[in-house]
């Protein structure tokens, strides 16, 4: 038996349509459930907050397995989602960093003293210099944005790299964003 009728709409409908244990599916629960929220929107967030405040330990735990489970899927949906609104993207990353400057300037302070705390005193300025230099050039040239990456990241949880010559790399802006402190030479041998 792959079917089963819901006793609130009446539509007859595939078991996976169903909650285990529910008569009535998953669309018209949800629907219930929400209009129940919408009219006792003060109480159930009072007993959520109520509910945070008695266990702080299990919300961390909670939040950290549904981030976790998650985590594909998102990623999954932003690789489809933002070559269509990369525009519409940088126009609110933008109107976000001007809103919160004091963010973007922590954040920023934050690298920067990582970087000088890993720049070790045998590195040649120069030819870092230079490297910065190539990537503007590569930028005006090209028309393509042109980033200077660490080929080992500065700051992971697995390993931090060195900010020396030997370390950097001059690729795309889009490489290196989607390399995103993830992905290294040699990282898993």
């Amino acid at each position: 038996m792959d079917n089963k009728t819901c006793k609130q709409c009446r539509e007859e409908k595939f078991l996976e349509h169903f909650y285990v244990g529910r008569n009535i599916c998953k669309k018209c629960s949800n629907s219930n459930r929400n209009k129940y929220y919408h009219e006792n929107r003060e109480r159930e967030l009072s007993v959520r907050k109520q509910w945070i405040k008695e266990n702080p330990e299990k919300r961390k735990v909670t939040a950290k397995k549904t981030y976790e489970k998650n985590k594909d899927k998102r990623r999954a949906y932003m690789q489809k989602y933002y070559p269509v609104n990369r525009d519409r993207h940088r126009e609110s990353s933008k109107a976000w960093a001007k809103r919160n400057r004091d963010k973007m300037n922590a954040t920023y302070n934050k690298r920067r003293a990582h970087q000088l705390k890993a720049t070790p005193g045998w590195s040649n300025e120069f030819f870092i210099s230079e490297i910065y230099h190539l990537a503007k050039i590569r930028t005006e040239i090209t028309n393509i944005k042109w980033n200077v990456d660490h080929v080992v990241p500065l700051v992971s949880n697995l390993v931090c790299g060195l900010h020396c010559e030997a370390n950097l790399q001059v690729i795309p802006e889009v490489i290196n964003k989607s390399k995103n402190n993830r992905h290294w030479p040699d990282m898993w041998e």
